[in-house]
């Protein structure tokens, strides 16, 4: 099996976009060609995550690794509790949500 590497400007490099997202093309989920596994791992508050797929024959792999702040995760969580207190009349649930994500964002 013959390898493929890319090289990137320097200017591409250091520009604000994100190059492995736009030059690299992944399967698509759900694609039937595709075996897709996902791990994740924890540190120093973020989440790792690495996505990998293998062709069924075995021939082809593509493996994608990023991280999230795992803050901005708990504060979307938090919101979205938020709102369904609020919609459930349960406000005192929700002054605590409403502190919680202060504090987060802090």
């Amino acid at each position: 099996m013959r390898k493929i590497y890319y090289l990137f400007d320097l200017v591409d490099l250091f520009s604000n976009e994100n190059i492995f997202e736009n030059k690299m093309n992944y399967p698509k989920d759900g694609d039937k060609n595709w075996n897709k596994t996902t791990e994740e791992f924890e540190s120093n508050g973020m989440t790792i995550k690495k996505e990998t797929w293998v062709s069924l024959d075995g021939t082809s792999t593509y493996v994608k690794t990023y991280t999230e702040n795992k803050k901005s995760i708990d504060v979307k969580e938090l919101e979205s509790a938020l709102k369904i207190a609020v919609e459930k009349e349960e406000y005192e649930k929700a002054a605590e949500l409403r502190d919680q994500i202060k504090k987060l964002k802090k």
